[in-house]
């Protein structure tokens, strides 16, 4: 009977050999998933106020969990209190 196993590799089982990578989105998928200019995005990157990106070259990028994290920080409405005001 032989000793030897074979070696199940990631690539085998259909899985990404680096883990878990985020996905990465360009200044326009970005904007239209958040339903925004690419020229507002633009300057919330410049103000510093959008999610954050990565530069790879000269190309701009997202990683849709930044764009999430982002998402989360950021609430509006539907936090207050249900005390009525007099």
């Amino acid at each position: 009977m032989s000793t030897h196993t074979e070696c199940m590799t990631t690539s085998s089982l259909g899985l990404n050999p680096f883990g878990s990578v985020p996905q990465f989105l360009d200044e326009k998928q970005t904007a239209a998933r958040l339903s925004v200019s690419v020229a507002l995005l633009r300057k919330r990157r410049r103000q510093n106020r959008g999610p954050v990106f990565r530069r790879i070259g000269k190309r701009v990028v997202y990683a849709e969990s930044d764009i999430i994290m982002w998402l989360n920080a950021c609430p509006s409405g539907g936090g207050a209190s249900n005390e009525r005001v007099q």
